[in-house]
C-alpha cells in the first residue's frame, strides 16, 4: 500500500506474527528439554584396549540410543553411565571409530565392572 508520500510500507498480518511467534516459541522450548531419563543408570568403565589412543562409538541397546564417541588414551579408562536392564546389567555395542569399516561388538556391564574395549 503507498502511503501519502508516496513510498511503499509494508505491512504484515497478524497472522505471519503469530506464525513468526509460534515458532520462536517452539525453537525456545525445544532447547530447554531434558534428555530422556535413564532406565536403571549403571555406571561401568570403558578401557582402552589398544596400544594407542582410540576413539569409540557406542550404543546403548536397552535405552536404544547412542552414548556418543569416546575417546580413550593409551592405557586409560572412563565412566560411563547408561541404562541398565531387568538384572541391573548395562548392555552395549560399540565398535572402533576409524578409517575402516570395523565390525559392531557387543559387551555388557554390571555396576562398576571395567569392559575392555578392543
Amino acid at each position: 500500500m503507498r502511503a501519502a508520500s508516496g513510498d511503499l510500507r509494508c505491512q504484515h498480518s497478524g497472522y505471519e506474527r503469530r506464525g513468526l511467534l509460534l515458532l520462536l516459541a517452539l525453537l525456545l522450548q525445544s532447547c530447554s528439554l531434558e534428555p530422556p531419563e535413564m532406565i536403571n543408570p549403571v555406571t561401568w568403565y570403558a578401557v582402552n584396549g589398544w596400544n594407542a589412543p582410540v576413539e569409540f562409538r557406542i550404543i546403548d541397546r536397552v535405552c536404544n540410543r547412542r552414548l556418543g564417541n569416546i575417546r580413550l588414551g593409551v592405557r586409560e579408562e572412563i565412566a560411563v553411565t547408561s541404562c541398565g536392564n531387568e538384572a541391573n546389567q548395562a548392555q552395549i555395542r560399540y565398535r572402533r571409530d576409524s578409517a575402516y569399516a570395523t565390525p559392531w561388538s557387543d559387551g555388557s556391564a554390571r555396576e562398576g565392572q571395567r569392559l575392555q574395549m578392543q
